[in-house]
This record gives structure tokens, C-alpha cells and sequence, in this order.
């Protein structure tokens, strides 16, 4: 795991790339501990920050390559096209030409010349990488705030803070900043001066889903082994291993593979919210079978309503936008805990509810909902007519239209999973790769690797879900090796309570937050009388209201951000930040 940064500049541009990449190695040393380096030719050049997990202590970096190019590399390939796990840094790039490599992984790669880069993200989109056009030149970076803080002032997209507010985040997939993107997952790009292009086929996501569902579906067994494989695979480290423990179906399961695999000496990792039912305080509680595990570790952690909003804005201000996941702080936590344990690769169980079908937001979908309903749901649809405009509901409505006609064809089972691969499961990965990485932390997740996704792709909606339950397979497949609860246990989510905090000790706070940033939300569109609503609402106890609460929140605390630090070039929101920020309500 590594942050890496490069650019590829055209004819004439004034771009310093060269700053650039010393502005961001410097910013960014949380991502790459254990070295530095640039690399810069004619019109391109690459920056890495190193996190040795088992590449050779004697490779530097950016990394030479044979044909003489040198590439910026942070991720993990754990087979290569012969089943093989490969030598670390070098001899993984170099595996990356395949299409059946299996790993996590962004490169950024510029040839002998100096003149061109070529640029790659894993199929999941596991590993991040966000592209900038600016003074032309494309800039690019595994995190956001290099190209915002380091390129000069930017502008907001009021049409995402929208679909944000609607649909969890933009659905058009352009992200929150004019001109900055996210490379999209499965990309095989190439830059040339200030023009990006796909140099070949992208590994797509959809068309692995629907060439699944042609496959005979998978018995118990066949998932079992292949999970089995996937946690085997995911422990190549030459650092310190560690485990994120909810005490939840998915990391329970990685738990009790890593006890039947005889793995000792590791460090759990949990965290509650208080008020949550998440988390666990004695290893005994996990129930698993074998030996291996008395020989394991655990630190657990609280927080406390006054920790988690504190950290929140940490998190946002990590992330580099708002975010409808109350997990984050939690995540920052997490992060926080397993390097006071000496953690350096922390396995998650992220990919395990899209794959087999672990939300309950999924049942509907049994009753009657159409795929269009389950992206834009009755209430979200209900609040956004109040929150905004009939022109703005239209813009979001367009946008939804072209994010739903880019699905590939099928029922929609298979549209609800190719969205959710594209929609949903990328933020998620996002906020692990960036909480972690705050701390030094390579995140892995097994579910994602090996023929797992494959697998679970193949079986029919009717296996994974029933009218009361999620990811009913999984169960079944570890019906005998896990604790009886889980048979019938409702999914417990890893997040905050925050709708129960919105009416006890937060109560007050959230009134005076929504009043001090009401004159910034109107400049975003926000009509005040839709913010009342929501805050009633939440008042009341609405647990779906108190998650749009969130949302706007940490809109608030998103532009907090981005005007203390003097980031954009938006005249009305700071004027309306300041005017708000001047009242009785500061906090």
C-alpha cells in the first residue's frame, strides 16, 4: 500500500509539475512511511510513498521496470495470471498487463521517454485514484486533497450536492468538484499531455455479473472453499496481520476461516458506538471451533456521542467530501486502535453485503419495488420535493434516468447488483482506504479476491434473500462453524445510532448546527422550509429522517472545511458561511 501521484503535461503548459509532486509526497506521508521518490521526464512524471508490506527493501521508488519506464504502485496482487503470488513491487506491476490477475491495486506508469503515463485501477475500484485538469496538465493523486489543496482554488458541482441529498451520492459518477474526478474502477487509461484516453478494455464489473449468472450456482461448499482461499491469500505480508471485528456475520466468517487455517498470533480490532449493538469485549463471544484463536488478541474501544462528532469532522475532512456513512469516524477508531497494536495490514469484511445480498433495503425489492424505487426511495423522494426546486428534482430525476440505462441488460436482480458494485460499494471501500491509511494501515478484503465474487454472482436472487432475512446462503454455508444466533439474527449495520443521539444528548446541537449553516445550504439550493421539516422530523424519532439529518450535517461540515482552509472559489457560499459563522450559534 502506497500513495502515488503523477501528471502529464501538454505543449505550453504553465503546470510546475515537479512542486506538484513534492507538494503532495510532503502532504501525504501518512501513505508512504518508509520512502520517497520522484521520477520526472520530457512532459510526465510520477511521485511515490512507499508502505513496504513485502516488496524488497532494496527496490526504490517510483519503481524501475524493465522496459526502462518506472511506475508509482500502491496496492497487492495476489495471483498473478499463473496462480502464483508474484514478488512484491516490481514483479507485481508486472503482472498487471493480464486480465486475470487478482489483487487491489492503481498504477500510475510513465514510459522510457517521459512523455506518456499509463494508468490502471483494480476491477473493484479497491485501491483509489482521482484525476485533476488544470493549467493543461492532468494532475493525479490516491487522495483528493493534493489536487485541492495543492493546485489552487476549485468549484463546487451544486448539481452533485443534490444527487447527493437524493441518492447517498452523485450518480453520475463526477464527484463533488468541478474538474476532478475518480479514475473509474477497472480502468485502463493513457495520458498524453493534457487528453486522457482508454488505451484498452476496462475489467467491468457488469459484465462479470452477467456472465456469472449463466453459471450453474455454486453449492455450500464450493463459496466456503472459495472464501477460505480468498483470507489465504490475503495474509502474504511480511508486517504485522490484524482483523476489523464487528461481531457480524461477515467478519465472524473471516475469523472462523482464520482459526480453521490455524492462524496464530493475530491482533482483533473492534469499536462501538455507544448505543450500537456492534462490536464485541471477549473473543469468547465469536464461538469459533478451533485452537488457533486462543493464542489471538483483542482491543476494543468505545465511542461516546462528544468523541464521534469530533472525529466526524476529521473524517470529512479525510475523505474531502460529505458522506451519508455514520461509520466513518468509527473507522478513524479502528484505524487508531490497530496501530497502537502494531497492525499494519488489517483484513475487513467490505464486498460481503453486495455480493450476497446482506442490506435489508433489499427486501422491498421482494414485495413489489421497482429497481428505480430502491435507488430513489419513497421518502428520499418525498424530503427532496420539500429540500429542493421542481428544477432541481427534474436535474436529479435526468441524472438517475442515464445512471439507470447505463446498467447492463437483465432482470432486476442483476441491475440491483451491478448498482450496487458501481454505486455503492465504492464509497465504502474509499472511506477504509483513507481512515486506515491516516494511520499507516494497508486495508484488505478477502471477499473481493479469488472466485468469491464469481461465485456469488451466479447464485439466484431466491438463495440470498427470503422475506424476513439477507445473505440467507452464507448462513446456511456456515450454519454448523458459527454462533446459532445468526440463522435468525437481523443484520446489524456497522454504524453509529446517531438517530438516537439526534434525540437525547444531541437534541440541542443538531438545532443550532442547522441554524448556523441554513444561509450556506440556500446557496446550495436548500430550501429552509425542507430543512425545518427534516429537523421536526428527526425530533420525533424518524430514524430515515435522522440519516438525511446526517447527510446534511456533514454538508455543513464539508464546506466548514473547504472555506477554513480557503480551498474554493465560491463568492456566495463564503459570504453566507461567514454570515453564518458570525451568529450566536458558532459552536
Amino acid at each position: 500500500m502506497c500513495g502515488i501521484y503523477g501528471f502529464s503535461r501538454a505543449p505550453g503548459s504553465t503546470f510546475d509539475g515537479a512542486r506538484f509532486l513534492n507538494d503532495a509526497l510532503s502532504s501525504q506521508s501518512h501513505r508512504g512511511p518508509d520512502g520517497v521518490g520522484v521520477h520526472i521526464g520530457e512532459a510526465a512524471g510520477v511521485g511515490m510513498a512507499r508502505l513496504r508490506v513485502r516488496a524488497p527493501l532494496g527496490e526504490p521508488q517510483p519503481i524501475p521496470m524493465a522496459d526502462a519506464g518506472y511506475a508509482a504502485y500502491n496496492g497487492e496482487v495476489y495471483h498473478n495470471y499463473l496462480g502464483r503470488t508474484p514478488d512484491g513491487g516490481a514483479g507485481e506491476v508486472d503482472c498487471l498487463t493480464s486480465p486475470s490477475v487478482d489483487g487491489m491495486y492503481s498504477l500510475l506508469k510513465i514510459n522510457a521517454l517521459g512523455t506518456t503515463l499509463e494508468i490502471q485501477r483494480d476491477t473493484y475500484g479497491i485501491k483509489p485514484l482521482f484525476v485533476r485538469k488544470h493549467r493543461g496538465a492532468l494532475a493525479f493523486s490516491s487522495e483528493k486533497q493534493p489536487l485541492i489543496q495543492g493546485l489552487g482554488k476549485i468549484r463546487l458541482r451544486r448539481e452533485a450536492i443534490a444527487q447527493y441529498l437524493a441518492f447517498g451520492r452523485p450518480i453520475d459518477g463526477l464527484g463533488f468538484y468541478e474538474g476532478l474526478r475518480s479514475i473509474p474502477a477497472g480502468g485502463r487509461l493513457s495520458a498524453s499531455g493534457d487528453t486522457l484516453v482508454q488505451a484498452s478494455a476496462s475489467r467491468d464489473i457488469a459484465q462479470r455479473i452477467t456472465g456469472a449468472t449463466l453459471r450453474a450456482p455454486p453449492c455450500h461448499e464450493e463459496v466456503r472453499e472459495a472464501i477460505r482461499d480468498a483470507v489465504g491469500r490475503t495474509l502474504v505480508s511480511n508486517r504485522k496481520v490484524g482483523v476489523a471485528v464487528s461481531g457480524g456475520l461477515d467478519s465472524t466468517i473471516l475469523c472462523s476461516e482464520l482459526d480453521s487455517l490455524g492462524i496464530t498470533d493475530l491482533d482483533l480490532i473492534s469499536i462501538q458506538a455507544l448505543g450500537s449493538q456492534d462490536g464485541i469485549t471477549d473473543l469468547s463471544a465469536l464461538e469459533l471451533k478451533g485452537e488457533a484463536w486462543k493464542s489471538w488478541r483483542l482491543t476494543a474501544s468505545r465511542f461516546d456521542p462528544a468523541t464521534y462528532w469530533r472525529d466526524l469532522r476529521r473524517a470529512i475532512a479525510i475523505l474531502g467530501e460529505p458522506t451519508q456513512m455514520t461509520s466513518a469516524p468509527l473507522y478513524l477508531g479502528l484505524a487508531e486502535k490497530a496501530a497502537e497494536a502494531g497492525v499494519v495490514v488489517l483484513l475487513l469484511g467490505e464486498g460481503a453485503d453486495e455480493l450476497f445480498c446482506g442490506y435489508r433495503s433489499y427486501l422491498p425489492m421482494l414485495s413489489g419495488w421497482s429497481l428505480r424505487d430502491f435507488l430513489f426511495r419513497p421518502l428520499e423522494r418525498a424530503v427532496c420535493q420539500r429540500l429542493f426546486s421542481g428544477e432541481i428534482q427534474a436535474r436529479c430525476a435526468a441524472a438517475l434516468d442515464v445512471f439507470t440505462r447505463a446498467l447492463p441488460e437483465g432482470d432486476q436482480w442483476t441491475q440491483l447488483r451491478a448498482a450496487e458494485m458501481s454505486h455503492n460499494l465504492e464509497p465504502l471501500l474509499l472511506r477504509a482506504d483513507h481512515t486506515l491509511m491516516r494511520c499507516s494501515i494497508e486495508g484488505r478484503t478477502p471477499f473481493l479476491h479469488g472466485d468469491v465474487a464469481d461465485l456469488a454472482f451466479s447464485l439466484p436472487i431466491d438463495s440470498l434473500l427470503s422475506p424476513n432475512q439477507t445473505k440467507v446462503f452464507l448462513r446456511q454455508a456456515y450454519f454448523r462453524d458459527l454462533p446459532a444466533h445468526f440463522s435468525t439474527e437481523i443484520k446489524k449495520p456497522f454504524r453509529a445510532p446517531v438517530a438516537t443521539w439526534f434525540v437525547g444528548p444531541l437534541k440541542a446541537w443538531l438545532t443550532e448546527e442547522f441554524s448556523r449553516q441554513e444561509a450556506v445550504f440556500a446557496c446550495l439550493g436548500i430550501e429552509p422550509g425542507g430543512l425545518e421539516h427534516v429537523l421536526t422530523k428527526t425530533a420525533q424519532g424518524h430514524a430515515r429522517m435522522a440519516k438525511v439529518a446526517f447527510c446534511l450535517l456533514t454538508l455543513g461540515f464539508w464546506i466548514d472545511w473547504l472555506m477554513e482552509n480557503d480551498l474554493i472559489d465560491e463568492p456566495d457560499i463564503a459570504r453566507a458561511h461567514r454570515m453564518g459563522n458570525e451568529g450566536p450559534a458558532k459552536r
